[in-house]
């Protein structure tokens, strides 16, 4: 994983190029094969101070019954499965590659059945109305370009006050990733998404913003949190 870090902040001073921005938005959008296995470990290491305050903000019980849109890597999947041990959690990515790092490595979970890992996309999340107690999302919805379809699919699975966390970084941070400035992300202030989440069906939405200190850079970020 570390070498996988070191590599992507190589690719990371060529982002001038191209060829290399374009395959760093891709790989970040639908990792696939060993350049995605890469972007996965970084997203692994340098999302973790924002799942952690996402996770904190949406006040997981017990017996919750989670989902996770877009889990990437699925290690928080497990983190989460720790919060809600008498619940449940399930996690939905629309990469096959992904599904199959994130089964193996919450594979203990999956055998006694507290995780289910599945490839689907956002259109149509195939669990019953009203099954989960809280969902989140953590750097997705850049790729939502009609958020407002995804995010009343997300309020359709959850139940009556359910929670939802909606994490993504500030525009201008972004600028800081030169590869963001592809077709493939759409950037929100967080005016902007609140005012889609509300739109969508949910009662009650509150943006928080936060500063993260990295070792290279500060990077401002939100997270849209709503009840249903």
């Amino acid at each position: 994983m570390h070498l996988s870090i070191r590599f992507i902040k190589l690719l990371f001073r060529f982002q001038k190029f191209i060829p290399v921005r374009n395959l760093l938005a891709k790989q970040f959008y639908k990792p696939e094969g060993l350049w995605g296995r890469i972007a996965v470990d970084f997203m692994a290491v340098a999302n973790r101070p924002v799942y952690k305050w996402t996770i904190d903000l949406l006040e997981i019980k017990q017996t919750d019954f989670v989902l996770e849109i877009g889990f990437g890597h699925g290690i928080y999947i497990e983190k989460v499965a720790q919060l809600a041990d008498l619940g449940f959690v399930a996690g939905v990515d629309f990469s096959q590659a992904m599904v199959k790092r994130a089964m193996h490595y919450n594979r203990h979970l999956i055998r006694h059945k507290k995780v289910e890992i599945l490839q689907n996309g956002m259109q149509d999340i195939p669990y019953a109305d009203a099954f989960f107690d809280c969902a989140f999302a953590v750097n997705v919805i850049y790729f939502w370009h009609t958020p407002e379809n995804e995010l009343r699919e997300m309020c359709r699975v959850l139940k009556p006050g359910g929670r939802a966390a909606f994490y993504f970084s500030h525009e201008d941070s972004l600028r800081q990733l030169p590869f963001t400035d592809n077709s493939l992300f759409r950037n929100f202030s967080c005016e902007e998404f609140t005012a889609i989440v509300k739109n969508a069906g949910f009662a009650q939405a509150i943006c928080h913003t936060r500063i993260f200190q990295f070792k290279d850079a500060a990077l401002e970020g939100h997270c849209v949190v709503a009840v249903k």
